[in-house]
């Protein structure tokens, strides 16, 4: 049986599950879009043992291919949005370039399984990847709004608020005080 793998973090958990594959002497093919695909059938006795050794990494085995490719869709998303450089069409576009279906089919299988549009879904990592920043302190909210491709700061700001229920600047301060030790 051959089967794909799913990670919560794309570049750690793919060097860690090239590894453990190693170990079992499985060999595998790495897709561009971040998924590893076995290219042998390995007995479900042995299947599990696999599992067992990646689950500490939150790493899991993935049979269906509908699940398979919302995975991909996911990965390709957190590319998109932790890349320096972003696609030259829309996402739409773009994701049905790259996996080869209709926009319209993706879009419908992963909102069946996620629950969430593809928008949606990017818009929550884009505001995951500003509270990080913001956390480092690194750059301004202005320059955390380019990077994440935001056409306004404005823009930016009313996305981060219908997601965590709080402007940028109020999560920055928050962040400072915590940092100051004023909880």
């Amino acid at each position: 049986m051959k089967f794909h793998f799913s990670c919560s973090s794309l570049l750690p958990a793919i060097t860690v599950l090239e590894d453990q594959l190693a170990k079992f002497d499985i060999s595998f093919r790495r897709h561009d879009d971040g998924y590893l695909e076995t290219n042998q059938d390995i007995p479900e006795a042995y299947r599990s043992r696999i599992q067992d050794s990646l689950e500490k990494y939150s790493i899991r085995i993935i049979d269906d291919e509908r699940e398979c490719l919302v995975q991909r869709i996911k990965n390709i998303l957190f590319e998109i949005v932790y890349s320096k450089k972003q696609p030259q069409t829309t996402l739409s576009s773009y994701l049905a370039d790259r996996l080869g279906y209709s926009y319209g089919f993706l879009s419908g299988i992963f909102a069946a399984q996620t629950f969430c549009s593809i928008e949606q879904y990017v818009i929550m990592i884009k505001t995951e990847r500003a509270k990080r920043l913001i956390i480092e302190d690194e750059i301004s909210l202005k320059e955390i709004s380019d990077l994440l491709a935001y056409s306004s700061l404005g823009h930016f700001s009313k996305q981060f608020k219908k997601c965590t229920g709080i402007t940028l600047s109020e999560f920055r301060k928050i962040i400072i005080r915590r940092k100051n030790g004023d909880n």
